[in-house]
Parts: structure tokens; C-alpha cells; sequence
């Protein structure tokens, strides 16, 4: 996927500031037609996704807030929450496949933690990881948290720092 390239660096820190207490993670330094220094930057989309206008483009929040902290456009990497949060000022560039390392749990399987399954004709439970396209699998565990602490273990030497490990509940 490619990105449209970011306005010069110079011009964003003109119009926009970093701020943490606001929900788009940016507020307008300057006055633009309704909006006035202090103003929450942007607008959210339906999909929950933060934009703002600049020279008549839209351009991600996400990807202005990266350039204004690295200083750099991040150009067609992907921005990335590190360790899976929605925080808007905890980012960094990653590749698609990095990006999907770090998501969460997906709703559907039997398993509350990511990367396990249950192996209904065996009657065991495992885990398993992509890395480089080819699905990894751990050794058969006898307990849904075994396997997870095995999913942990695979995520962190496939997927480094990009690991999203199992929090452990014990009931």
C-alpha cells in the first residue's frame, strides 16, 4: 500500500503541535476558518480512524503525529501502536507483516489467548505463529496456559520486538 507523501516538516510544525490530552493526539497552533490554537486537530471517521486537512489533502493522524516525533516521513511503511495499544502517541514504522504481528487476540476459537487452539480429535491443546508466510507450531500442551506461555515463547523469537504476548489468568 502506498502512502501519499506528508507535507514538509517544517510546514506541519507550523500548523500542528503534539498533545497528549487530546483524542486525536494533535491541537492546531494556528487559527485555520473555525478552528482556534488550543482546538483539537483532525476529525474521526467512522471507522475510528483520525484524519486532518492540510492543503486541501487528508492525511492520517497517526502518520502526522510519527513525523512531528521522528521527524521523517515513515513514506510506505505502515505506522504502527507499538505493543498493540490504540495510544496515539505510542508509534512506530513497521512493515504490513510487523503490523499484524502485534494484533490482538482474533474473537472467534475456543481459546481466550492468542495464537492457541484446541485440537478437538487429538484433545490437546497448541499454538501456533506465522513467520514468513509458514505457520510454526509448538508442541502439544496439556493446558490452555501452557500453550499460550508456548505461543509467548514462539512470538518472542519469531516476532521480537514486535511480539504481542498472552497476559496469563490463572482462575
Amino acid at each position: 500500500m502506498q502512502h501519499k507523501p506528508l507535507p514538509p516538516l517544517e510546514q506541519v510544525e507550523a500548523l500542528l503541535e503534539i498533545c497528549e490530552n487530546s483524542p486525536s493526539g494533535l491541537k492546531w497552533k494556528v487559527k485555520r476558518k473555525n478552528r482556534n490554537p488550543g482546538d483539537v486537530a483532525g476529525t474521526c471517521r467512522p471507522s475510528g480512524h483520525w484524519q486532518v486537512k492540510i492543503n486541501n489533502m487528508h492525511y492520517g493522524v497517526h502518520r502526522i503525529i510519527f513525523l512531528l516525533q521522528h521527524k521523517y516521513d515513515p513514506k510506505d511503511s505502515v505506522v504502527d501502536h507499538c505493543f498493540g495499544t490504540e495510544k496515539p502517541l505510542e508509534l512506530r514504522a513497521a512493515s504490513r507483516a510487523e503490523n499484524r504481528w502485534n494484533s490482538k487476540k482474533q474473537k472467534n476459537g475456543k481459546s481466550k489467548y492468542k495464537g492457541v487452539y484446541w485440537h478437538k480429535r487429538d484433545k490437546y491443546w497448541g499454538a501456533a505463529i506465522m513467520k514468513e508466510g509458514k505457520r510454526i507450531y509448538a508442541s502439544p500442551s496439556k493446558t490452555e496456559i501452557e500453550a499460550a506461555l508456548k505461543y509467548n515463547d514462539l512470538a518472542l523469537e519469531c516476532h521480537k520486538e514486535f511480539a504481542v504476548l498472552n497476559r496469563i489468568y490463572e482462575d
